[in-house]
């Protein structure tokens, strides 16, 4: 089978609006009874080679943040992308996991690998373990694919907790940029130990897409729905 529509769509408005990588993620809060949204940058789709159709959205996250344990309470969720060079917008639910560091000891690295041994026959997720992807791999990859000023926000005290909290590290302590392992100096290595080991990736195993063109005339809406691995679809008014 082949890419479905909405991933072409999505292909094509990044190619010509290559800056448009910014989607809104939500999750549900148990504590609060009521979703936290919040903006994402879209890293890549991680699609399985034999399987095309089944692509997943790959985001990243620090493991510290609450939306890791929303997440990791619940892990449904729906992001929400507007591409406005293209008028379009698309609205992804689906399941959502964390790779994190694999000894970070939140057990949240255990929890992944379960889901893993777990995903069903046809799934995005048993289709790259059936091709022995190596998540670690990509995790690593992908945090050194980030700028050095990007790496450094992985290495600043917890997101959201108060300043006043880390009287021994105000924010001219913090590191401003993290070199290459290669470029940088053994203080420069702390950094990268540390942001990497705050470092994960989010995924999102996309299972329904509402698909909105605003700049077709007249304006179209697709909903799409992935049932036993393969897309069905279902235009519907805007």
């Amino acid at each position: 089978m082949s890419a479905p529509e909405w991933h072409k769509a999505i292909q094509a408005a990044l190619k010509s609006n290559p800056k448009s990588t910014t989607f809104q993620l939500a999750t549900w809060d148990a504590a609060l009874s009521r979703p936290r949204v919040r903006s994402h940058v879209f890293r890549a789709f991680v699609t399985p080679t034999d399987a095309p159709h089944l692509p997943i959205v790959l985001s990243t996250v620090d493991i510290r943040t609450p939306k890791v344990a929303q997440i990791s309470a619940n892990n449904k969720v729906e992001l929400t992308w507007w591409i406005e060079g293209t008028k379009e917008q698309f609205r992804i639910g689906g399941t959502a996991r964390i790779v994190p560091h694999p000894g970070h000891a939140s057990g949240l690295h255990e929890k992944f690998l379960d889901a893993v041994k777990q995903a069903p026959a046809g799934s995005a997720l048993a289709a790259l373990a059936k091709e022995k992807i190596d998540w670690e791999a990509k995790r690593v990859e992908t945090f050194t694919s980030m700028s050095p000023g990007m790496k450094a926000s992985w290495c600043r005290p917890t997101p959201g907790s108060p300043l006043s909290s880390h009287p021994n590290a105000p924010p001219e302590s913090w590191p401003s940029a993290i070199k290459d392992l290669e470029d940088g100096d053994e203080e420069n290595r702390k950094h990268w130990e540390v942001a990497l080991s705050n470092f994960a990736l989010l995924l999102v195993e996309p299972e329904d897409v509402d698909y909105v063109e605003l700049g077709a005339s007249p304006d179209r809406r697709t909903m799409y729905k992935c049932v036993d691995g393969k897309w069905e679809s279902t235009p519907v008014v805007p």
